[in-house]
């Protein structure tokens, strides 16, 4: 499923996604995002891409890091991480959101992008109080 424009909206507002892995292991990282999904880089030999090799199934969530408690954006991500998507690809879709990023790539070769491919999306808003939430997909 394609991400829905108000989620979309948020993901591109932030750059750190909290990734979860069906191991219950959380790492905070760098995104991107496609048309397919979120994307970042990480070493293949880090406990939550190890996880990722025995289980590709993946939650992340993006927020603000500090946001006031009576009003804030977010959104929950659920599905499958893509082991096979052309790094390519995701390296160009990386790098157009990180351009500063060239040289750390090219200084770890060992690292690999990886695609977050969701089946469901949730869209929280926070205002005056009053929660919203917008789901699509399926949990």
């Amino acid at each position: 499923m394609q991400i829905p424009e108000p989620a979309l909206n948020i993901l591109k507002q932030h750059h750190v996604l909290h990734l979860s892995t069906a191991r219950v292991h959380s790492v905070p990282l760098f995104y991107a995002v496609s048309d397919e999904g979120l994307v970042w880089i990480s070493d293949p030999m880090s406990e939550h891409s190890v996880d990722l090799a025995a289980s590709t199934e993946a939650a992340a969530s993006v927020a603000p890091s500090a946001p006031p408690l009576d009003s804030f954006s977010g959104v929950q991500v659920r599905g499958w991480v893509d082991l096979a998507a052309d790094q390519e690809v995701l390296k160009e879709r990386y790098l157009q959101r990180f351009p500063s990023a060239k040289h750390l790539i090219l200084a770890a070769p060992t690292h690999r992008f990886f695609l977050l491919r969701p089946r469901w999306v949730r869209q929280i808003e926070r205002a005056a109080h009053q929660v919203t939430r917008n789901e699509w997909g399926e949990r």
